[in-house]
């Protein structure tokens, strides 16, 4: 038998288009910060440094869009992104990172 922390969050049946990030999705039954008693004392800060980011971000840059596919990580225990190519344009005209 083998745990594989990389499959939480990866039941079809619970969360649709698994690769897909949807900040609008309904599902609330997750894994990301544990539960009951192993739920993680860092979930708090962690919502409040990804809400400030994402406000920063939407603040700093007029537009974001995928400028190419994103790539995933190839590790057989944990899963998410190795590189998410975008193209951002700010107040000042359009510019391409990863």
């Amino acid at each position: 038998m083998f745990l594989l922390l990389g499959a939480a969050n990866r039941d079809p049946a619970e969360f649709p288009d698994l690769d897909r990030l949807d900040i609008s999705r309904g599902s609330k039954r997750h894994m990301s910060f544990g539960r009951g008693i192993r739920h993680c004392l860092g979930a708090p800060l962690a919502r409040i440094k990804a809400e400030v980011t994402l406000e920063k971000l939407l603040e700093r840059y007029e537009s974001l869009e995928l400028a190419d596919e994103p790539r995933s990580k190839d590790h057989i225990v944990l899963c998410g992104l190795r590189e998410l190519p975008v193209d951002v344009t700010p107040a000042g005209g359009p510019t391409s990172t990863s």
